[in-house]
């Protein structure tokens, strides 16, 4: 993700981690997944494999994939952010939010 982005999503009230930030910028997918678990937040992500292990998770805190390629970085924030305020905040549990230029999708974990 661009590096602006966590202080950016800081800025509008979200409390945010960068895993830049925490030294974990180099770690595995699964690594950084399961700290985002035990930290109960929400994955944003460009990469698709953040994606597939949510969908191997009973239950998990919710993964934003962005595949806005062709955007420029600051227009990826303002993307995200644009669209993330329009969601409401319990539907991120569980869900896969796909972002990508013009549209977003949402993919609801299966009910019980």
């Amino acid at each position: 993700m661009p590096r602006d982005t966590a202080p950016r999503l800081s800025g509008e009230g979200a409390d945010v981690e960068d895993v830049r930030d925490l030294g974990m910028g180099s770690h595995a997918d699964d690594t950084i997944f399961n700290h985002a678990q035990r930290e109960q937040r929400v994955v944003i992500t460009r990469g698709r494999d953040f994606a597939e292990l949510a969908m191997n998770q009973p239950e998990h805190s919710g993964v934003t994939l962005i595949r806005s390629l062709a955007l420029r970085s600051p227009h990826i924030t303002t993307t995200l952010i644009e669209r993330l305020k329009s969601l409401e905040q319990d539907a991120l549990p569980g869900s896969i939010v796909v972002i990508e230029l013009g549209r977003m999708r949402i993919r609801k974990p299966p009910k019980q």
